[in-house]
């Protein structure tokens, strides 16, 4: 992720992450983190779910690799 936008880059980046969220939260089957609810994102590079709210990381069993998640993915 670059440390500086040109201009408008930063707009087009929120505007983007606010659809992201929203599809999101309105895909109940989506697995989510037990942190603060956040659909997960499957790292096929680490075979990891992550959660790019926090940066919790989970196995692929669900079990917390990386807080700030306290427990587990439930099954």
């Amino acid at each position: 992720m670059p440390t500086s936008y040109r201009r408008g880059e930063s707009i087009i980046c929120w505007f983007l992450n606010g659809v992201e969220a929203v599809t999101n939260l309105l895909t109940p089957l989506r697995r989510r983190c037990p942190h603060m609810g956040c659909t997960l994102k499957w790292n096929e590079a680490e075979n990891t779910w992550n959660c790019p709210c926090h940066g919790s990381r989970f196995d692929e069993q669900g079990l917390v690799l990386d807080n700030p998640a306290d427990g587990n993915l439930p099954l």
